[in-house]
């Protein structure tokens, strides 16, 4: 009786929750892809220079 048992339950991973596995798989290739190829943001931007200027002293302070 238990060899039939494992051979249902090895029958119901095989066709239910395999499936089940690959498609959330892709949902999540599929997620990671759009994500990365969204275009530029400001986040994505480099950053400028600010120009600092200097007291007489060259120190920073006026």
């Amino acid at each position: 009786m238990a060899l039939v048992g494992g051979a249902i339950v090895s029958q119901f991973i095989t066709v239910y929750i395999t499936p089940a596995i690959y498609l959330y798989m892709q949902s999540l290739s599929d997620l990671l892809a759009s994500r990365k190829s969204k275009p530029a943001t400001d986040v994505d931007k480099p950053l400028r220079a600010i120009p600092v200027t200097m007291g007489a002293g060259g120190n920073g302070e006026e």
